[in-house]
């Protein structure tokens, strides 16, 4: 495996922790994996990159210093940015967050992919502006693209947040850091590779990378409102407000509503796709093997 592909593997692993993080998100490893697919084009594969299980590149990538990662309750991973304590299972956030497919819209500056805004109902969607090379691995994508190309009119294409902009942002906090911080920071912002050398330094200054995920939410909250208003989005929502977890409840002691029905309908399509590695390495607690 060349260093290069290693390295660059690593790269989307932490920015996708970090990502996952800022908007709010719990960052468990059985979720991490289709996440890094994603980003990839469906080109991230552990063992490609010459590891057993997607623990042991998990295990690799800590001990380069670019993640913690925590053994939870059962087999599952928490994995979060060097030195950010774990979140507590079932705390639930009181502060609003940014609507998780907007956020991810405007900070996933992954090339070929388009970012839309329906404007009927203020969805976005993504996708891959072109078929991969073995064709679309999700029949959404297929459907997606073939939508905003017979009706442009409906859809509102997002840019995500440059990197020139976000430069700026840290830019600016870096200036309102004391030294030496300051001048490692302002430092960083001067390689090759601004962002990602900003956000490895400022990953082990506990107190500064707490103020600085303060900021760039903030940062990124503003940007996405002033997009809303030089669209005239009124009836666009920016913010999900309340989000807490829902209480655990058996399937078996419930009829499921249409909110559930759709969802055990997207599992099934989801594990439909599965490969066969992949569908044995799922966890399924005993009971629901049980008849009725």
């Amino acid at each position: 495996m060349e260093t290069a592909t290693l390295d660059a593997a690593f790269e989307l692993l932490r920015r996708a922790v970090a990502d996952l993080e800022e908007a709010g998100r719990p960052v468990k490893a059985a979720g991490l994996k289709p996440t890094l697919q994603r980003l990839s084009f469906g080109a991230f594969s552990e063992r490609y990159l010459g590891f057993t299980t997607f623990r042991d590149f998990l295990m690799a990538a800590k001990a380069r210093g670019l993640v913690d990662v925590v053994e939870t309750p059962g087999t599952d991973l928490t994995v979060t940015t060097r030195g950010t304590p774990a979140a507590i299972p079932n705390r639930a956030p009181t502060r609003p967050f940014v609507r998780r497919d907007l956020w991810r819209a405007f900070n996933d500056r992954t090339e070929g992919w388009c970012r839309v805004l329906r404007l009927t109902t203020g969805e976005v969607h993504m996708f891959p502006a072109e078929p991969g090379p073995l064709g679309d691995k999700s029949p959404e994508f297929a459907a997606f693209r073939a939508e905003v190309q017979t009706a442009p009119a409906a859809f509102l294409d997002i840019e995500p947040i440059s990197e020139a902009t976000e430069v700026s942002w840290m830019r600016e906090f870096a200036q309102g850091v004391d030294d030496p911080p300051r001048a490692a920071l302002l430092g960083a912002l001067s390689t090759s590779r601004p962002t990602s050398a900003f956000t490895a330094l400022i990953s082990g200054m506990s107190g500064e990378r707490d103020r600085w995920k303060a900021a760039r939410t903030q940062h990124v909250a503003q940007a996405i409102r002033e997009w809303v208003a030089s669209h005239r989005l009124e009836h666009i929502e920016v913010f999900e407000r309340n989000r807490t977890a829902a209480p655990a409840r058996s399937p078996r002691l419930e009829r499921a509503g249409p909110d559930d029905q759709v969802l055990r309908e997207r599992i099934i399509r989801v594990i439909e796709r599965l490969p066969l590695d992949e569908l044995l390495a799922l966890r399924v607690p005993l009971q629901y093997t049980l008849d009725d």
